[in-house]
């Protein structure tokens, strides 16, 4: 990690900088470093940019370190859809009770598509649970995105104890949209 932090510190262009960057926030899975977390958080509270904090976002987001949740929680209140996108999105690896019932909640409440989107991706990275479903429910039958109505429905389609129950839900819903119609075929026909 020693030459991780130097390349961090000291890297010669933004591309090594940030490679450096996501490189010590995976390092964090492995081994929980006090250093490394404390390096993150300085540089989150220095970005003074856009740029800068998308950055740190993705560095804070690849270590799955639940301390830096209330970070990501800042991150997602900010004014930019780009950084709520990457925020919540930076959640995936991130494993607690605070931190699902806070993606669900962005699922179920978020006005924007595409951080409802990464709010699906998020919690599809996560080990299952059964109190995902009715949520998941929910945004298949009334997401206005068809993306994040298919993302939603193939997570509990891919989980073995859940997928003849989203099974049973697709085949009550009248599809308008073709992507939804033709997800809806194929899932049931599998």
């Amino acid at each position: 990690r020693a030459f991780l932090r130097d390349l961090f510190g000291n890297a010669s262009s933004e591309a090594l900088r940030a490679g450096a960057g996501l490189a010590l926030g995976s390092s964090l899975r492995n081994a929980p470093d006090e250093d490394v977390r404390s390096l993150l958080e300085k540089q989150w509270r220095s970005a003074a940019s856009l740029e800068a904090q998308l950055a740190v976002i993705d560095y804070i987001g690849n270590s799955g370190d639940t301390s830096f949740f209330a970070i990501v929680k800042e991150a997602a209140e900010n004014q930019s859809l780009l950084l709520q996108r990457k925020a919540v999105y930076a959640t995936r690896f991130m494993e607690s009770d605070e931190v699902n019932d806070y993606i669900l909640g962005v699922l179920r409440r978020h006005s924007d598509d595409r951080v409802r989107e990464k709010a699906a991706e998020s919690i599809a990275m996560h080990r299952w649970s059964d109190r995902y479903f009715d949520v998941l429910v929910r945004c298949v039958e009334s997401d206005s995105s068809t993306s994040v109505r298919i993302k939603c429905a193939d997570f509990a389609l891919s989980q073995p104890n859940r997928s003849a129950d989203m099974r049973a839900v697709l085949s009550r819903i009248t599809a308008t949209d073709a992507d939804m119609k033709d997800f809806i075929q194929r899932s049931l026909s599998n």
